[in-house]
């Protein structure tokens, strides 16, 4: 499986400072990213501002689950 670099970058709050990260994602879904952009009227013009919506959506999936399962387990 090849993989294609792609870059994002993350805010130091602190510093008020963009970092740049490197992180590698296998071709067939950065094709897959690429025929999204490519498709406008669904509002993305770059790589980096639909995989930085894209894993800040994850994470906010990813918390409402942790808090749903820790409300579960206290109700037990």
């Amino acid at each position: 499986m090849r993989y294609r670099k792609v870059r994002y970058y993350m805010v130091k709050r602190t510093k008020r400072k963009k970092r740049w990260r490197t992180v590698q994602l296998p071709e067939d879904l950065l094709s897959q990213v690429d025929r999204i952009i490519e498709n406008r009227e669904l509002g993305y013009t770059s790589r980096s501002e639909f995989i930085k919506e894209a894993v800040r959506l994850r994470i906010i999936e990813l918390e409402e689950y942790l808090m749903r399962r820790a409300l579960q387990q206290k109700s037990r």
